[in-house]
């Protein structure tokens, strides 16, 4: 078996229900999430428990450099190999498989514990399990139906066998299934064996001794003996939590004791500081009288009547179409023919957004802790620099359909050091999963993103998928804002008359707004709120756990079973 890895699903009943739909969805995001990356591995796929009643698993774990082979414990389609013993393997060696599938299986094992020594003896360091069984569901004989499975069971199952867990959940609302998959409300454990071997004992007792034992008196004294072994090492680690909590509250405590000695001195500078204000006092009274201090008041006002409207204090404008951040200097123009043939230089960057626009990100700044930022839509660069400028962010990367750099940005770059910060990729076709998945995974892979903005093709069926594919990566609470969506009801020869070239024949941004106000309404827990504007829609991502998988939105609004297609 050299150079080969194993995956073994367990089935021990003589033969088992249809195999249903929620059953076989689990287990393809199960490989799909751990396994995608490895199909140019070669991999021995063995499906204990096999038996095709109804369907299988083999579908899923086919890939041109993997091999399967059903194991069960009776001669039958989809099985290959027969074993004697659904409690003891002697088929299997151990330390050999590296990843153990089963579905619809441990809710006939009898004593399923002893499955799970099994498991963990076969398992080799680092392997990991996967295990689909239901929480509910009427009673179905395969010879016997013993179990119902919760999360809290399926994790103590895994801790008896010494395996971690990775993943332990229960499908708790009804999905759309057909098939009635929901009447099971399958439970699903995800487990993996300690890498360090040594840490991971499994007696080399046979297992029908083992087993015998493990059911006698002294065999439950022994469990209590190796629960109480275990309970006396927890405490032992507890201990040691202590003293550490301890060494870190007496350092806490000297670090106070310096932060109390360095106020005291702080007080002491504040004292004499407010005797130097009272010296000077006749100096400040004087100054008022001067041209010095009227001019001054003068500049606090400005800078406060900025304030007020939500502007950055180092944010100046010239007129509605000129401002400058910083050094950084912007031209506004929303005319479309401008936008297509001017170009940004290095000292002022084309902008295409009106003032109202530039002023709702500076709000956002100050309401919003904005240090992650996805840009769709860079055209000549000033969108990019002016949100770098605004909200100061950790990262902000942003993509562009056409494949040509702006040099401006990238001497933007250049002269600011922001090679770290600022990551534009150009070429990127916004509905392009496979390229937009890249670069989301690549700069975002804890899909921690606070802040999405498409200004990209403003098109429904692109903008649709943009968000099908960009949303899971924004952060709980985070916000995803969609520009100029409404320009199909703008007034004007060129956005009414439907011939005008680019834009004939595209359906209204309209219908996407449509289909977010409906997943809000089905799923608040995906959409927490959204602020439609005249030319932006911003939606807020709520609380919930978007489902493993490629998401769209279409599968998750209701309809009363009625379909919804573009018609505007």
């Amino acid at each position: 078996m050299s150079g080969w890895s194993i995956v073994i699903e367990i089935q021990v009943e003589l033969s088992r229900e249809n195999m249903h739909k929620s059953s076989l969805d689990k287990m393809q995001a199960f490989k799909d999430k751990y396994f995608h990356e490895r199909h140019s591995e070669h991999l021995v796929i063995f499906d204990l428990g096999s038996q095709s009643i109804g369907g299988s698993y083999r579908q899923i774990f086919e890939s041109p450099n993997w091999k399967y082979i059903g194991v069960d414990v009776e001669a039958a389609e989809n099985v290959d190999i027969v074993i004697n013993n659904p409690y003891e393997w002697e088929e299997i060696q151990s330390d050999s498989v590296d990843i153990l599938i089963s579905g619809q299986t441990l809710e006939h094992i009898e004593y399923f514990w002893l499955t799970m020594l099994e498991i963990a003896r076969v398992l080799k360091p680092g392997g990991m399990c996967c295990l689909v069984a239901p929480s509910s569901g009427y009673e179905h004989r395969y010879p016997v139906d013993c179990w119902r499975f919760y999360p809290d069971g399926m994790r103590a199952a895994s801790q008896f066998a010494k395996l971690e867990v990775v993943d332990a959940f229960t499908q708790w609302e009804d999905q759309d299934y057909a098939d009635g998959s929901n009447v099971w409300h399958d439970s699903v454990l995800i487990a993996s064996k300690p890498i360090d071997s040594e840490a991971f004992v499994i007696e080399s007792q046979p297992l029908s001794e083992r087993r015998l034992e493990i059911l006698s008196d002294k065999g439950q004294t022994n469990l209590y003996r190796l629960q109480v072994q275990r309970t006396q090492q927890d405490l032992a680690d507890m201990q040691t939590k202590v003293y550490q909590a301890e060494y870190y509250t007496r350092q806490a405590q000297s670090e106070l004791d310096n932060t109390k000695i360095e106020l005291d001195n702080t007080k002491i500078e504040l004292d004499n500081t407010k005797i130097e204000l009272q010296k000077n006092s006749q100096v400040v009274e004087e100054m008022k009288s001067s041209r010095f201090w009227m001019l001054r008041n003068a500049w606090f006002k400005v800078k406060n009547v900025n304030s007020d409207i939500g502007i950055s204090s180092n944010l100046y404008w010239k007129d509605d179409l000129h401002l400058t951040i910083n050094d950084v200097s912007f031209n506004l123009s929303c005319d479309t023919k401008e936008l297509q043939t001017n170009t940004s230089s290095k000292d002022s960057f084309l902008l295409g957004k009106p003032r109202h626009l530039v002023e709702k990100a500076v709000a956002i700044s100050h309401k919003e802790k904005i240090k992650k930022i996805f840009e769709m839509g860079i055209l000549q660069g000033g969108s990019v620099v002016l949100y770098d400028q605004i909200f100061q962010p950790q990262v902000i990367a942003a993509i562009e359909y056409s494949a040509e750099p702006v040099n401006a940005l990238t001497e933007y770059i250049a002269k600011y050091n922001k090679g770290s910060v600022v990551k534009p990729y150009y070429g990127v076709n916004q509905a392009d999963r496979s390229d937009m998945g890249k670069i989301l995974s690549s700069e975002f892979p804890r899909k921690d993103i606070d802040l999405i903005i498409d200004d990209a093709s403003h098109f429904y069926k692109e903008t649709k998928e943009a968000f099908n594919i960009s949303f899971p990566y924004l952060r709980k609470g985070g916000l995803y804002i969609i520009e100029d969506w409404a320009w199909a009801h703008w007034s004007g020869d060129y956005w009414q008359n439907g011939q005008t070239p680019g834009l004939a024949g595209k359906d209204a941004m309209s219908n996407l707004l449509i289909e977010l106000f409906m997943l809000a309404a089905s799923r608040p827990d995906f959409i927490s709120d959204i602020l439609v504007e005249h030319s932006t829609i911003t939606v807020r991502k709520g609380t919930g756990d978007l489902p493993m998988g490629d998401f769209d939105i279409s599968e998750h609004y209701l309809l009363r079973g009625k379909e919804f297609g573009a018609w505007l």
